[in-house]
């Protein structure tokens, strides 16, 4: 009953690899690691980072825990105490295929790396590895990624590469899985490029080159159906979020992004259906509190959207101003009102400036309740505000 550790050590410079400009880099040979588990799976990695093309890492070692069908994949920085990693789980399905579940690393993991020299006299072992457990079903033979670090400033990622198969993997087998998934990141990097510029239907060609090479990545597989639904291809965009979550049924955004295509259809319950989906999933995503806000509000559900507005505005206190991806609109006499709630929630917040702006939105969508905002307890420091004295006599000439 054993766990294989692949561990990483050395002078490693996490952070500062990731300061590099994003090219690829390939893996150097001394960055492949290999385990075989006691179900007999052979499982391969092969580090590899988007960032400057010098070396990633230094040698590779491996140990043994006392786990079944596990291994734990550590990277670490003995210079900083930082490392990242993760623990593999894998079980064979009935139908020749595998399961895999990815989990955080047990504390026995970080014990083990105190015994190490390269890391006797770390400060601290702060876990930077995925956030959350996850489970992929996959093909015998099949190759996944992982990202283990990413700067958020620059793209520039450290990623395993991942292969699991019934016969013994060797060098030759991880040096073509890396070179394949290369391939997946250059085509993803130009379909990225060419989506930032919206030429949605050159990025479509892209990422459809990409899943070619990689077809089970979920985020990949999401953002082809993103552009396929700005380019107006609805079917087909429903099509890739439905296989996104055929590989992953716990994947919000995919769900949320369902809700906007019922919703372009003016199929608001359905919608309200899928954004809740994406909340019980994600409770942090605040694009799905707000799109499910503005579909209650499409359903004269006013007092619901009101509510789903004020947890979308408490996660991300720039949502309901900034333009976010794949948020639903609200229209006509609805949009009106949306713009009045959305000064109510920015007045009780404190955010006066937001909140005038707001209303000027709702008045120039056709609100013209003036009633209504003079007494609302929420806006009572706007309208005490001299500005909302100008802006109103402003929109009353219109009555």
């Amino acid at each position: 009953m054993k766990t294989r550790v692949v561990l990483l050590a050395g002078a490693f410079g996490l952070a500062a690899s990731l300061q590099a400009a994003a090219q690829l880099a390939p893996p150097s040979p001394e960055h492949f690691a290999f385990a075989v588990l006691d179900n007999g799976t052979s499982v391969g990695f092969a580090l590899l980072r988007t960032g400057h093309a010098e070396d990633v890492g230094q040698a590779m070692t491996e140990d043994v825990l006392p786990r079944s069908n596990t291994v734990s994949r550590v990277v670490l920085d003995a210079a900083t105490g930082s490392y990242a990693g993760y623990r593999l789980e894998v079980s064979n399905e009935k139908d020749g295929r595998f399961k895999v579940a990815i989990k955080q690393l047990p504390s026995s993991v970080e014990r083990e790396l105190r015994k190490r020299p390269s890391c006797s006299s770390c400060s601290a072992l702060h876990f930077l590895g995925p956030s959350g457990s996850f489970t992929r079903v996959i093909d015998d033979d099949g190759v996944f990624t992982l990202d283990l670090l990413v700067n958020p400033a620059t793209g520039a990622k450290i990623l395993d590469v991942v292969k699991v198969s019934r016969r013994t993997l060797g060098k030759q087998d991880m040096r073509e899985a890396a070179a394949r998934i290369l391939d997946f990141l250059k085509a993803v990097k130009n379909a990225d490029y060419r989506s930032a510029r919206r030429e949605y239907p050159l990025a479509v060609v892209f990422y459809e080159r990409a899943l070619k090479i990689h077809p089970n990545d979920i985020h990949v597989r999401n953002r082809l159906a993103m552009c396929l639904q700005r380019s107006g291809r609805f079917r087909d965009a429903d099509k890739e979020y439905d296989r996104a979550l055929a590989i992953d049924p716990r994947y919000a955004e995919a769900w949320n992004n369902k809700g906007t295509l019922a919703h372009s259809r003016d199929d608001f319950r359905t919608a309200v259906r899928y954004y809740k989906k994406a909340i019980a999933i994600n409770p942090d995503l605040a694009p799905a509190y707000k799109n499910l806000g503005t579909a209650y509000f499409c359903l004269k559900r006013f007092e619901d959207g009101f509510e789903a507005y004020q947890a979308a505005y408490r996660l991300d206190p720039s949502i309901l101003e900034a333009p976010t991806a794949f948020t639903a609109e609200a229209s006509g006499a609805d949009a009106a009102l949306q713009s009045f709630y959305f000064a109510k929630i920015s007045a009780a917040s404190g955010q006066v400036d937001a909140a005038l702006k707001f209303l000027r939105h709702a008045f120039e969508k056709g609100f013209r309740d003036f009633h209504r905002v003079r007494r609302d307890p929420d806006l009572q420091p706007v309208v005490k505000d001299p500005r909302y004295e100008v802006l109103q006599k402003e929109f009353s000439r219109d009555r």
